[in-house]
């Protein structure tokens, strides 16, 4: 069986495939030419180093690609790094293609599935959800979204990481619109909120390239995923008879600010609260699965590129005044289904577990008559003269 990156050991044998996702040229103090690869699999990275490329590769080779090696493992400046004696392209299995690129926890299916239930779930306007639907049925949708990297390293950089950082930020954005709709009653709407998850990053499957290697497209480079998402909003909202005129700008400014600042990106700035609320838990989303992917010795890792600073790790992921760490049955994707809660001992909640979105609409509809000037089935929040109020 071939050895992966986190199998290699120094001083052993080098015989197996990986990818190659760069080559480049330099030169020794006395003038020699030399190779630098960096490969890759689904454990890491690592360096190696063609000394006599005039007989391992004379034509050179292409990257990214899959190639078999020969050689060693040795050891420079306290890191494994590898001396390519022989290298040549290699055609992986589907097995050992997985092998290669980082790929979610969760299957494209599981991910698919559950993000259409808590739609279906948790959506309460009938408007809003067969544009929802619409979106996911759209056949680039179909061909990429869950299957396609949520970015090209910082987070979720790995096959089906946009679907999975969707349904997580989806869920953890439900859970704060309903504490919201406690505390401050009518100032979220839920389904604006939801709609604006899954629109968000959606603009990345023409942003970005998937296979072995993720990287920007000439369209993602020249426009990028933030004009573009808002663009298809536009579009999808236009094949569905009445969408509101209105609804299309604030879907289009949820995808336009939801980076929070111009200097981060942002196209505009949050100025409604589904859109400030966006932007902070897709922040949270993306920061906490940073400090997961987190390795360290002696409880501090080393400076993490994506934050910016060493962090402190307690060993083992707990620490020793806590209670013992008890996993979660997480087979349905990432975080925890609105109906797994629901599904609960009753005890274990200090409120009664939630209907489904549509039945406590309804159940509203039934006691006072909705306000027929939204666009959505759900009570109206109150809202501050806009700048296209008003216009034909």
């Amino acid at each position: 069986m071939a050895l992966r990156i986190s199998q290699l050991e120094t001083g052993g044998i080098l015989d197996s495939f990986f990818v190659m996702t760069a080559c480049k040229p330099a030169e020794t103090k006395t003038g020699s030419t030399y190779y630098t690869l960096t490969l890759r699999d689904i454990g890491g990275t690592v360096t190696a180093k063609v000394w006599s490329p005039a007989q391992v590769c004379p034509a050179g080779q292409p990257a990214p690609g899959v190639y078999w090696f020969k050689g060693k493992v040795e050891s420079y400046r306290e890191e494994a790094q590898l001396v390519v004696n022989a290298m040549s392209p290699y055609e992986p299995s589907p097995g050992e293609y997985d092998q290669l690129v980082p790929a979610s926890r969760w299957t494209a299916e599981v991910l698919r599935n559950e993000l259409r239930r808590h739609i279906e779930t948790q959506v309460a306007s009938d408007l809003m959800r067969t544009f929802l639907f619409a979106v996911l049925d759209e056949p680039t949708v179909v061909e990429r979204f869950f299957a396609w990297p949520a970015a090209s390293g910082n987070h979720h950089a790995f096959r089906s990481g946009l679907a999975e950082h969707t349904l997580s930020m989806m869920r953890l954005a439900s859970v704060a619109a309903d504490h919201y709709a406690a505390y401050h009653p009518g100032l979220l709407n839920k389904d604006l909120l939801i709609a604006g998850v899954l629109l968000h990053d959606l603009g990345k499957i023409w942003e970005l390239s998937a296979g072995l290697v993720t990287d920007y497209t000439p369209v993602g480079r020249l426009v990028g995923h933030i004009p573009m998402g808002a663009t298809f909003v536009e579009k999808m909202a236009r094949t569905i008879d009445g969408f509101p005129e209105d609804l299309i700008w604030e879907l289009q400014h949820l995808v336009l600010s939801h980076h929070g600042l111009l200097e981060y990106g942002a196209a505009k700035l949050p100025t409604t609260p589904e859109a400030q609320l966006l932007h902070y838990v897709d922040n949270i989303d993306a920061k906490l699965f940073s400090f997961s992917q987190v390795q360290s010795a002696n409880g501090w890792s080393f400076n993490t590129r994506s934050l910016g600073r060493p962090l402190f790790v307690p060993p083992d992921s707990t620490r020793t005044w806590a209670a013992p760490l008890v996993v979660p049955d997480m087979s349905r994707g990432p975080g925890r289904a609105a109906d797994a809660v629901a599904a609960a001992p009753v005890a274990a909640l200090e409120t009664p577990a939630p209907e489904p979105a549509r039945k406590r609409a309804k159940a509203a509809a039934e006691e006072a008559e909705p306000d027929k000037s939204t666009p959505l089935d759900t009570p109206a929040r109150p809202r501050p003269l806009m700048l296209f109020d008003g216009l034909e």
